[in-house]
C-alpha cells in the first residue's frame, strides 16, 4: 500500500520539478463574466497582450498631481498590417462587474504606436478600490477593438502590480497601513 502512494509522490514531484525548468508557472485568474482565464507567468511576468496585428507594450496606473487621484496610462503597437480601427475600448474585467477605462474613438497611431491615458479617477472611485488591499493585485483588461471594416478584434492584457507599488501610492494619498 505504501508503494503506490510513494510512486504516486514520485510522480508528482517529478511532474512538480519539471514545470520549474520551463520557469513557467499557469495562474488561473477570475474575471468579471464569471469566467476565468489561464495566464501563463515566467520570471519575465505574464505575456503581453495581443491580437489581430496589435500588441500591448504598456498598461499601468500612476498617481495623479492632484492628492488622491490616478490614472491608467496604456500604449499599443501595431503591425504594418495591422487593420486599421475605428473603436478603442479598453476595459478593467478583474472585478465582479467590468469598469470601463477608456474608450477612443478613431485612436490615432504614429509609427505603429498609439499611448492613451483615462481621464483622472479618484481615489474613492470603485476601480481604484484593489489599491487598498495591501497583497499583489493581478489587474486584466480586455481590449476591444473595432476595425474600420466593422470587424471586432479581443485580447486580454494582464499586469501585475506588487504590494510595494500599491504601497507608494497609498502613501502618497496619505494612507497609513
Amino acid at each position: 500500500m505504501r508503494l503506490p502512494c510513494l510512486l504516486a509522490f514520485l510522480l508528482s514531484l517529478a511532474a512538480f520539478l519539471s514545470g520549474c525548468q520551463t520557469g513557467e508557472i499557469l495562474a488561473v485568474v477570475p474575471i468579471s463574466d464569471g469566467g476565468k482565464i489561464n495566464v501563463p507567468l515566467t520570471s519575465k511576468g505574464p505575456p503581453q497582450g495581443e491580437g489581430g496585428g496589435y500588441r500591448v507594450e504598456l498598461a499601468m496606473v500612476f498617481p495623479g498631481k492632484e492628492n488622491r487621484q490616478a490614472y491608467y496610462q496604456f500604449g499599443m503597437s501595431a503591425t504594418a498590417k495591422a487593420p486599421a480601427l475605428q473603436r478603442l475600448r479598453i476595459e478593467d474585467i478583474s472585478d465582479e462587474k467590468p469598469a470601463l477605462l477608456l474608450d477612443e474613438a478613431n485612436p490615432k497611431f504614429e509609427k505603429n504606436s498609439w499611448m492613451g491615458k483615462t481621464d483622472i479617477i479618484a481615489a474613492e472611485d470603485r476601480r481604484m478600490a484593489w489599491l487598498f488591499q495591501i497583497t499583489s493585485s493581478m489587474r486584466v483588461y480586455r481590449f476591444t477593438l473595432t476595425t474600420t471594416a466593422g470587424e471586432t478584434i479581443t485580447f486580454n492584457h494582464v499586469s501585475i502590480y506588487p504590494p510595494m507599488i500599491k504601497e507608494s501610492m497609498r502613501a502618497k494619498w496619505g494612507e497609513k497601513y
